[in-house]
């Protein structure tokens, strides 16, 4: 009887189906806006609560297990995103909308998708001569993050036929921040080697960064809130150092520090700000900034992140890797990018751990130190800091030609 009835049952109105799906669709929303009110009020106390123990040093409060607890429990986009994927099957099947706005929301979901269509695959649809030509991308510093990124993502792109294939060769890093784990465990030894500081100090500093990398690896579980406490956590280890040096040049430990960033080098912001140079590189109105306080603040996040995990699959499909540092530079010392190169589990692990080092030589002398397996070389720079080809122009000019001619695997040992 009761299936008789479901089929005599007067159909459900289209236009009222609209329209109640429609007043849930504004409730929702207006309870997801709340929400994220107070996700990012939330956020914004926990996140300065953190920075102000960080600095008074009081390490129990900065790195609460609690208070990330708290801050995780209150990120509710995966509920979100589960509501409003609902919302749209349900919809989908009351036939108010189609098909396509679910795959649109979870598209919208996918932070992977944001990345759709690089730079590097626009610069070939406008110069299709040159898409055959072989492809390095090369980065210091901060690079050490994105240029893994940027290769892995050409990589993947290549091997599932997205757009245009770029004929990726290499990829080398200078002075980078890549396995922050490895890098900041190195600090204190870098900075006992170079004698700036104490033997009590260094002891001091080893056991500081044990809660380190507990907040490491914290964050690169959780990610979130809890990276945001691992990079204040951490950087109270070079902080350390530098109090211990008033007045040095953390990039470059033979130099004083003279200015903002310790390096004078506001010509390069005047220069690409000038209106030709902009208008050649396609930038429009858009000023650039030579270290940006918002950049860097919305970057935190990713700063404890290791980005070491998408180099194996480069190096095992034959794209070369060159990691090397300025022996004088503090903040990406050669000691912690050695290690993690080291350290690197990759088929050519054992191999390149048991290498000959051997001597880099530029007209004749020695200009730094290096070790090679198949495609991954390491090279520690002589008489560099931070920015080894500012400090060592000639070295490094030879050292990418040389690297991009396959010819840098066939040094010279030292004398």
């Amino acid at each position: 009887m009761e299936k008789v009835m479901n089929l005599i049952k007067p159909k459900p109105d289209p236009k009222q189906i609209l329209r109640d799906w429609q007043r849930k669709l504004r409730q929702e929303c207006r309870n997801i806006e709340r929400q994220i009110r107070d996700i990012q009020k939330e956020e914004r106390t926990v996140q300065k609560a953190i920075k102000e123990a960080a600095k008074r040093n009081d390490m129990v409060s900065a790195k609460s297990a609690e208070v990330m607890k708290l801050v995780n429990n209150l990120m509710k986009a995966p509920q979100m995103a589960a509501t409003m994927q609902e919302f749209s099957k349900e919809m989908t099947k009351a036939g108010v909308i189609e098909e396509f706005v679910n795959e649109a929301i979870d598209n919208a979901l996918d932070s992977e998708d944001m990345e759709e269509e690089i730079d590097e695959e626009a610069f070939f649809k406008d110069h299709p001569q040159l898409q055959k030509n072989d492809f390095y991308i090369t980065g210091e510093s901060y690079a050490g993050h994105y240029v893994p990124a940027l290769a892995s993502r050409i990589r993947s792109g290549n091997k599932n036929d997205e757009g245009i294939p770029i004929n990726l060769k290499g990829v080398a890093i200078g002075n980078g921040l890549t396995n922050p784990e490895i890098q900041y465990g190195a600090y204190a030894d870098y900075a006992l080697e170079m004698k700036l500081i104490s033997q009590s100090v260094h002891e001091s500093l080893k056991q500081d960064y044990v809660d380190c990398q507990s907040s490491i690896r914290i964050c690169n579980r959780d990610g979130g809130l809890a990276c945001n406490s691992s990079y204040y956590i951490c950087n109270q280890i070079p902080e350390q150092i530098l109090s211990e040096n008033e007045g040095i040049n953390y990039y470059d430990l033979r130099k004083i520090c003279v200015g903002e960033m310790c390096y004078d080098i506001w010509n390069v912001q005047t220069f690409l700000n000038q209106e030709n140079v902009r208008k050649a590189l396609g930038v429009g109105d858009n000023k650039f900034e030579l270290c940006s306080g918002n950049v860097n603040d919305a970057m935190v996040v990713d700063w404890m992140i290791n980005i070491e995990v998408k180099i194996p699959a480069l190096v095992e499909d034959g794209i070369n890797l060159l990691v090397y540092a300025g022996e004088y530079d503090l903040v990406c010392n050669w000691l912690g990018n050695s290690r993690w190169v080291e350290q690197m589990n990759w088929s050519g692990q054992k191999e390149f751990g048991s290498a000959k080092t051997v001597a880099f030589l530029v007209d004749g002398k020695e200009a730094g130190l290096m070790k090679n397996h198949g495609p991954l070389t390491f090279l520690k720079v002589h008489d560099a800091g931070h920015m080894v080809p500012m400090d060592q122009p000639k070295a490094s000019l030879q050292m990418l030609q040389t690297w991009m001619q396959g010819r840098l695997s066939t040094p010279t040992d030292p004398q």
